[in-house]
């Protein structure tokens, strides 16, 4: 019983981290493949949309525990989609983490109700244990130079991966085992209110489910508006102003989120091309915001971000006035200190091509 108490701990802890860390907003996972453009990957908008759709799908799957139990959804699916995600960018990365959401949305009934037929404080000790270690060990892979033994992770957001989709699968696929308590204790904590059958909670709510859906996408049609771009008519085509400003994940120096008084200070400087350095923060610890869609949004100007969030850096962003023409993310090489990432794009200005490059060069040690 020891065993299959750490075990579902372990699953149920990692099952936790792995939302947090990758769907606790529907922009991490464009987020996480982004690539220069003009062909970046889809952008959160509307690409958000689609993760918002596949993990409806995952929970109306969930009533289906021949499926989500079975050996070859959690492994093949499960397994390879976290591998490809990580691996892949562009669309293909992207198609990964849809197929990824359906997955785990699909195995929570599953897991929650292994769960609790576990002793209930070391389950959940386990659990919470494994939760705050995984996210800890998220921050060290890109704050290394600032912790200590960060050097040990240095990058190794990929064994981060490995370790976390390992507890989940082998949580759901193994079960109970051959512990009569478990198997005896099955059962009920989806099974339905009358009684008649077990996991069928999500699949009898198939309405209201469907309602969530139309009004989150509903969410989505009515920011349709802010995309619009206006050309700004310069008095002058040869001019134009730019800023670049280090934001700190728009937080201030009291920790306080500062978003909307750092966009009222970048609109009131009418700089035409804004470079932002230390604008990543589409990472549990830093909120999972997404500063470049934010403020493209508000400031009503193209936004460019790089390099991906997979990618250990602190991030880059640009924000012009002017269209995008292209861009590319660079990773600079940083042996004894931070990963330096480094943007450059060209911003078409008044009908003249102009090349920009910003980099964060992070510490040398």
């Amino acid at each position: 019983m020891a065993g299959y108490n750490l075990r579902q701990g372990l699953g149920l802890g990692s099952l936790l981290f792995l939302m947090h860390w990758v769907y606790g907003e529907v922009s991490v996972v464009p987020r996480w493949v982004v690539q220069g453009a003009p062909f970046p990957g889809p952008h959160p908008f509307p690409a958000g949309a689609a993760i918002f759709i596949e993990m409806i799908t995952g929970v109306l799957m969930s009533s289906k525990r021949e499926v989500t139990s079975h050996f070859l959804w959690n492994w093949f699916v499960g397994g390879h989609c976290a591998i490809g995600l990580y691996y892949f960018s562009s669309f293909l990365g992207f198609t990964c983490g849809l197929f990824l959401g359906v997955y785990i949305m699909s195995i929570w009934p599953e897991m929650a109700d292994r769960a609790t037929s576990c002793s209930p404080v070391k389950t959940l000790l386990t659990a919470m244990a494994t939760y705050l270690f995984e996210m800890l060990f998220s921050v060290w892979t890109t704050a290394y130079n600032f912790v200590p033994g960060g050097t040990l992770t240095r990058e190794g957001t990929m064994l981060l991966m490995m370790f976390v989709i390992f507890n989940i699968v082998r949580a759901v696929v193994q079960g109970e085992g051959r512990d009569p308590k478990a198997k005896k204790s099955r059962h009920i904590a989806f099974t339905n209110l009358d009684g008649t059958g077990v996991f069928q909670a999500f699949a009898d709510a198939k309405i209201l489910l469907i309602l969530i859906l139309m009004i989150g996408l509903g969410g989505f049609g009515v920011r349709y508006h802010h995309r619009t771009r206006p050309q700004p008519q310069p008095t002058n085509p040869k001019e134009f102003t730019s800023l670049i400003w280090t934001a700190h994940f728009m937080y201030d120096n009291k920790g306080w989120p500062s978003f909307e008084r750092a966009a009222q200070m970048l609109e009131d400087t009418g700089a035409d091309v804004i470079t932002l350095l230390e604008s990543d923060a589409s990472k549990p610890y830093l909120g999972n915001n997404d500063i470049s869609m934010w403020l493209g949004e508000r400031l009503k100007m193209y936004d460019d971000f790089g390099p991906s969030t997979k990618s250990h850096t602190w991030g880059n962003l640009i924000l012009s006035r002017y269209p995008i023409l292209r861009s590319e993310h660079h990773l600079l090489p940083s042996p004894n200190g931070e990963l330096a990432p480094a943007v450059s794009a060209t911003v078409n200005i008044s009908g003249s091509p102009v090349d920009f490059v910003v980099t964060h060069m992070g510490n040398d040690r």
